[in-house]
């Protein structure tokens, strides 16, 4: 068995050379060769490669050459990997650039896939044959996942000991506290954890939050709505190096504060609703037992678990009574229960820091690669 990984260095190698058997054979691709004649797919794939690009250049002459180049890549690795059927492709993310052009070509091809990237949850990692965060296979309501923990009775609650573990991502970042001081967090409010600028989070699947700035703007527009006394607090992420000068100072009127020195978690355990984009915050706010209300598009928003405030309407609506959402706690509790148990491997560290993933989790790994899926309608898994 033949992996091809694109592009993986330091810890992440580690990481992917764990997940090949042994008697698989790995092949970390560090650069993309070029071919010159095209399939029938290669101009669409190379305008999806560069409108996903993280650089963004106005130049039509740039632009124009950054699609042949990235042609030239998917015509390489699509005769690549139609020589290969049987061989399986690995990236990180896989959304963006020369990466997506790997991964849309190994499809295209006939191969199998599999996306990797951070897990949301603690010590895990996402393992996907379709895709990361919404681009990914699982289903999109609350039916397959009751399904699931109905044949998985052991499982029920598996999520429990995980929120006892959360923690705040440690800084890497310093932020500016805010021209207002916070009122206490005794007093009603509403949470959004901010994302980092930039994040393919925000960029494909924020909707009309596709930056920091533009999510502050579609939140303050509707923070008028809120009860008398209560109030929006915000907090940056500890990770994101850019600076938003005087992100609030256009909404000194409004009920809006910015909370950079109190812990994530505090926070978001003293809130009555946590509001966000798609940051896994919400996820793990769910995890705690507090409301959650999704703007952008997040695979974990199943109906029932947490409220939509997609559109303005929406938000308007849930800001003048942000405790009127009452969650499905079943749904809640199969959804996280199979992520925890079942979607998320888990991640094992020895003294010294190498990554290697539990038996089991390396097993059902390779099941789903082999399978394409990972949850049936009907609540089966590989």
């Amino acid at each position: 068995m033949e992996f091809f990984a694109f592009r993986f260095f330091g810890q992440k190698r580690s990481l992917v050379g764990a997940l090949v058997p042994a008697a698989g054979h790995l092949h970390n691709k560090a650069v993309s060769g070029l071919r010159f004649k095209d399939f029938p797919e290669t101009a669409g794939r190379a305008a999806e490669a560069v409108n996903t690009s993280r650089s963004r250049w106005r130049s039509v002459l740039v632009n124009a050459l950054r699609r042949r180049l990235f042609g030239w890549q998917y015509n390489f690795w699509r005769r690549h990997f139609a020589a290969r059927p049987d061989a399986i492709a690995l990236a990180w993310n896989g959304l963006v650039s020369s990466r997506r052009v790997f991964m849309q070509a190994a499809r295209d091809a006939g191969a199998r896939t599999l996306y990797l990237e951070r897990g949301p949850l603690p010590q895990t990692l996402t393992a996907d044959p379709v895709g990361v965060n919404f681009h990914n296979g699982l289903p999109r309501d609350a039916g397959p996942y009751l399904a699931w923990l109905h044949r998985h009775p052991e499982a029920d609650a598996a999520w429990r000991p995980v929120a006892e573990t959360l923690r705040q991502r440690p800084a890497t970042a310093q932020h500016e506290a805010g021209l207002r001081p916070p009122p206490p967090l005794d007093s009603p409010f509403v949470f959004l954890p901010l994302q980092k600028q930039g994040d393919t989070q925000l960029r494909f699947f924020g909707r009309a939050c596709t930056g920091v700035r533009e999510t502050v703007e579609f939140v303050a527009a509707a923070a008028r709505e809120l009860p008398p006394g209560w109030h929006i607090r915000l907090k940056q992420h500890p990770s994101d190096k850019a600076r938003f000068s005087g992100l609030l100072d256009a909404h000194a009127d409004l009920p809006l504060y910015l909370d950079n020195a109190t812990d994530t978690f505090t926070q978001v355990r003293a809130s009555r609703l946590v509001l966000t984009v798609n940051s896994s915050v919400g996820l793990e706010a769910m995890l705690l037992g507090v409301r959650v209300a999704v703007m952008g598009e997040a695979f974990w928003a199943i109906p029932g678990a947490v409220a939509d405030a997609g559109s303005s309407a929406a938000l308007q609506e849930l800001l003048a009574n942000p405790e009127a959402t009452v969650p499905d706690l079943s749904v809640r509790n199969a959804l996280l229960s199979f992520l925890v148990a079942e979607y998320y491997p888990r991640l094992v560290r020895d003294a010294q820091g190498r990554v290697s993933l539990m038996p089991a989790d390396l097993e059902k790994l390779h099941r789903r690669i082999a399978a394409g899926y990972v949850l049936a309608k009907d609540g089966s898994t590989p």
